[in-house]
């Protein structure tokens, strides 16, 4: 199996203050980010999708992204994805002192530095909290990560993982038989709400034109 080639790596200039990538990319927003090496993370991010794995510092992050033909400038693309998607335009430092103006937070404002919203794909923001109904993070992430599998397009590989990217809505409705494919894959009751969902996205999108 050939190996995705990474670039080298570039900062991002953010401070664990403004984000944490431990916190932020696996307390329950996305479900995508695979640690694919100490203080480092994988997913498929932006629009044309990319691999990217971030990887966390004592005083920055930095990224990287695969597979980049020669002489191509993606690093102003990937930062700026990667801007929007944590809202670093965001200051957390000045949030938090306006929070801290509550007693309950600014006691616990030291265990929660970094920890930033998402600005995560609607589609997949919505798909992915039908699978969180009645379930767990571990749970959320094997379902997420077989849907990407069966129903995404394959984005890259590294030396732990094969990445595929969030399937879109006609990838889903396209498909036979998902509904059954998706019980088979232990989705439970969650299939029935994701094929219904998929079916009026598309539907609403064809009469919008």
């Amino acid at each position: 199996m050939t190996h995705s080639i990474p670039t080298q790596w570039h900062s991002l200039n953010v401070s664990p203050k403004e984000l944490r990538l431990d916190t932020t990319l696996k307390c329950g927003q996305s479900f995508t980010w695979v640690q694919t090496h100490s203080n480092e993370w994988t997913s498929t991010l932006g629009n044309p999708k990319r691999l990217i794995t971030l990887k966390q510092l004592d005083d920055d992050v930095h990224f990287r992204s695969y597979d980049i033909p020669a002489n191509t400038d993606f690093e102003a693309d990937v930062r700026k994805t990667l801007r929007d998607y944590f809202q670093l335009d965001v200051s957390l430092a000045d949030l938090y002192k306006r929070w801290c103006q509550d007693e309950n937070f600014k006691r616990k404002a030291a265990n929660l530095t970094g920890i930033r919203m998402l600005c995560q794909d609607p589609t997949e923001t919505l798909l992915t909290f039908i699978c969180t109904s009645n379930n767990n993070i571990p749970r959320i992430t094997s379902m997420i990560s077989s849907l990407c599998t069966h129903y995404g397009r394959p984005l890259g590989t590294l030396p732990t993982h094969t990445f595929h990217t969030f399937p879109t809505i006609s990838s889903l409705v396209s498909a036979q038989h998902l509904e059954f494919h998706l019980r088979q894959l232990g989705f439970g009751y969650r299939a029935k709400y994701i094929h219904a969902t998929c079916q009026a996205i598309a539907k609403s999108a064809k009469e919008e034109g």
